[in-house]
């Protein structure tokens, strides 16, 4: 057998990397082997992976135990002198007339001999004397690369005919001298049908062409198989990379510590590496399910189909089409590898002065309630930009101590004004009223020491009190939700510009919450209600992501200490939700020592360990633990 030579070669475009067969301007990261030849960084990174200790070239076979990290090696260039095998050289064919003398030329198809020039013009003078009949010649190296295709295939019943015609149902083949007349064999009992005789070539051709498409969906599956396992093995490398800068922080906070800093400092360490231990894990699971996926013998099946539509006859097409479709399409399922999903980074930092500066995000694990001076009514709470309650009782807004519960300030109810909400976050203060004299409701700006309003913001006709708006400040703009047109509403402080977005999917919207990065959730309040993220962009309100089921939400509050979404339901739980719409903690109405028709009307989170619940019987103060 003639063998192949290796040769030096200029690095061009149409080169391909051994692993994943991408040409080299859609290599990602291109890298030079010691041995010449060209591969993708992801593709090395995975060999490695699967090896440990070691790369090994799919090209030639050589092995290289210093080589561990790729991204020491060279950068390749166009250009660059590369190895590759050059094709061998035809061997040599004798003619069957000549008994091995000469070389032939071609190969006969009706007799099946190879010839050389003199009888190949010997057998055509025959045929044009005695015969109109013009037989097919095949060239000799057309016929050398595949042999068995042009052979043709003798009938086992009448051996000196050859097979020539075929069923297209059943796939049975036939000789002039078969009868063709009989049933299928793939008919059930009781639903038989006689063949379906067509021309074997022509069967064949058919089958090829159905065989090959198969091939061009494999191979895309194959391809789909590859990303997958690089995306895996991307995301895990950016996962090392987040856990070893998690640890080198807590490491240089914890030295500089008390001994008691130092102890949570080497929990923190233990939780991380247990959460990089779990995402590896995951990682692992999926590479093996990758790596069974690809050993299930579709890389082999692709092989054999494709020697099988080059290399096989008619007959031989026929004769193994349905067992190789069958396993072509078994093949091409990957539906059930599902993509490689890790889990959520779990540090964020913390603000007071005796922590390490970062912490794991995690669900509290109770709340104990705090007395306070009993029977404070109040129908909403919420938190000033100095850490006091702002409380809308039945006389009007009260400014309080959240200790004491002492009035510090207050803005009472006129004949004209019943006052619903007032709102001071970032240092603005924002109220929302309703005019009786008027019949309207409105949102305005107000003076932090006298109350008194400064600057209308939105304004609307009403029915009556229960249409009133909810309210929420972020810097510079206003959301308001206006539950009785169905609409969030957007005041911009600077411009002076209002905006209008619909909230068609919500029966009753009601509570309103700003997340520190704009983006805000609103709440549908009724029996079936559900919570949503939503983002503002530009004229544009997209849903980001929908937590249902949620009884009566009628307050939505976000603890930047904590960063956890709070949410207080009238008549059900008290649910924790992560910046992700995750359920993290449920506290029931009797873990929060709420009984019979006591229901939650508000609620306020202070500094990420006490909540102020408004509760029918009056304001309840409780304590984080987690």
């Amino acid at each position: 057998m003639a063998e192949s030579r290796v040769v030096k070669k200029r690095l061009n475009d149409s080169y391909r990397c051994g692993y994943c067969r991408q040409h080299f301007n859609k290599l990602e990261d291109p890298r030079t082997l010691p041995c010449l030849h060209v591969y993708c960084m992801s593709c090395l990174v995975t060999d490695i992976g699967y090896r440990k200790t070691l790369i090994k070239c799919a090209y030639c076979g050589k092995e290289f135990h210093d080589t561990t990290d790729p991204t020491t090696l060279p950068v390749p260039k166009l250009g660059d002198p590369i190895e590759y095998r050059s094709p061998p050289k035809p061997p040599l064919i004798p003619c069957d007339v000549c008994e091995g003398k000469t070389r032939a030329v071609v190969f006969c198809v009706e007799i099946q001999r190879k010839l050389c020039t003199q009888h190949q013009k010997n057998h055509e003078g025959h045929m044009s004397t005695y015969t109109d009949m013009r037989h097919q010649f095949i060239p000799i190296d057309v016929y050398a690369a595949s042999p068995s295709r042009y052979t043709t295939t003798k009938c086992e019943h009448h051996e000196h005919h050859q097979l020539i015609e075929a069923c297209s149902e059943c796939h049975q083949r036939f000789c002039i001298r078969c009868d063709g007349r009989g049933q299928c064999e793939n008919e059930t009992e009781g639903n038989a049908t006689l063949h379906n005789i067509t021309s074997l070539s022509k069967l064949s051709d058919e089958l090829r062409k159905t065989l090959t498409d198969k091939i061009s969906i494999l191979s895309e599956k194959i391809s789909v198989l590859n990303d997958m396992s690089k995306d895996a093995w991307k995301e895990l490398s950016k996962i090392e990379d987040e856990v070893k800068k998690m640890v080198a922080r807590v490491n240089a906070v914890a030295d500089a510590q008390i001994e008691k800093i130092r102890k949570r400092a080497t929990n923190l360490r233990l939780e991380i590496y247990g959460y990089l231990k779990s995402c590896t894990q995951i990682v692992d699971n999926y590479r093996i399910e990758l790596a069974l996926s690809k050993t299930m013998g579709r890389q082999s099946l692709l092989d054999t189909v494709q020697h099988a539509v080059d290399k096989f006859n008619d007959a031989g097409i026929v004769r193994d089409y349905r067992e190789m479709s069958e396993k072509m399409e078994k093949a091409t399922d990957i539906g059930v590898i599902e993509k490689c999903v890790l889990p959520d980074s779990i540090l964020v930092p913390t603000y007071s002065e005796d922590s390490l500066g970062l912490k794991l995000l995690q669900p509290p694990a109770s709340l104990q309630s705090v007395g306070l001076p009993v029977g404070y009514l109040c129908f909403t709470v919420n938190i000033s930009a100095d850490g006091h309650l702002m409380c809308r009782t039945g006389e009007g807004v009260e400014v309080i101590n959240r200790d004491t519960l002492d009035t510090i300030s207050s803005v009472k109810d006129t004949n004209t004004t019943e006052w619903w909400e007032i709102i001071q976050p970032e240092g603005v203060m924002v109220g929302s009223w309703y005019n009786r004299e008027e019949k309207t409701a409105e949102v305005s700006l107000l003076d932090p020491n006298s109350f008194e309003k400064t600057r209308s913001l939105y304004k609307h006709s009403v029915d009556g009190l229960f249409t009133h708006y909810r309210i929420a400040q972020y810097f510079s703009l206003v959301y308001i939700v206006d539950r009785r047109e169905k609409q969030l509403v957007v005041c911009n402080l600077v411009d002076n510009k209002i905006q209008k977005f619909p909230l068609p999917e919500m029966k009753y919207p009601l509570p309103v919450c700003i997340l520190p990065d704009s983006t805000l959730l609103i709440g549908d309040w009724t029996v079936d209600g559900k919570v949503r993220r939503y983002k503002v962009e530009n004229t544009t309100l997209t849903l980001m992501w929908e937590f249902p089921l949620i009884s009566g939400p009628n307050s939505i509050i976000f603890d930047p200490t904590s960063e956890l979404i709070h949410i207080c339901t009238s008549r059900g739980p008290l649910l924790i939700l992560s910046l992700e719409g995750k359920l993290m903690q449920t506290f029931s109405r009797e873990s929060l020592g709420l009984s019979g028709e006591n229901r939650m009307e508000g609620m306020a989170v202070y500094n990420g360990d006490k909540v102020f619940l408004v509760c029918s019987d009056g304001l309840r103060r409780y304590t984080i633990k987690y």
